[in-house]
């Protein structure tokens, strides 16, 4: 899911997670302000992430734009573990499959 930061694209998670997100799910995500903390010269937004109907971790930032980066990053991190551990287990069950066809293989010869 980094392929646009990592070939020299912008490395913004929002605009990672809005491409990453139209292109797996065909979705738009949207951000909500669940919360803001502090004084009024020294606040914290608190913004959640939505991708369909997934809700992601709350993101946070001194100003809307920092949060909702935030929540995007986090967005993504969870993404990419998903992606990862379904890619390891497609591995697993291919070496599985390998395996069994090899037994079969060699009880016929």
């Amino acid at each position: 899911m980094r392929v646009c930061a990592q070939a020299g694209g912008d490395p913004n998670p929002k605009s990672e997670l809005q491409h990453t997100a139209q292109k797996v799910c065909g979705v738009t995500p949207h951000y909500a302000i669940v919360g803001t903390t502090g004084p009024d010269h020294g606040k914290i937004f608190e913004v959640c992430c939505h991708v369909g109907k997934r809700v992601f971790p709350v993101g946070r930032g001194k100003s809307k734009k920092e949060a909702e980066q935030d929540a995007a990053g986090k967005a993504l991190e969870i993404l990419d573990a998903e992606c990862a551990q379904k890619i390891e287990d497609q591995r697993r069950a291919a070496e599985a499959i390998n395996k069994v066809i090899e037994e079969v293989a060699l009880s016929v010869e």
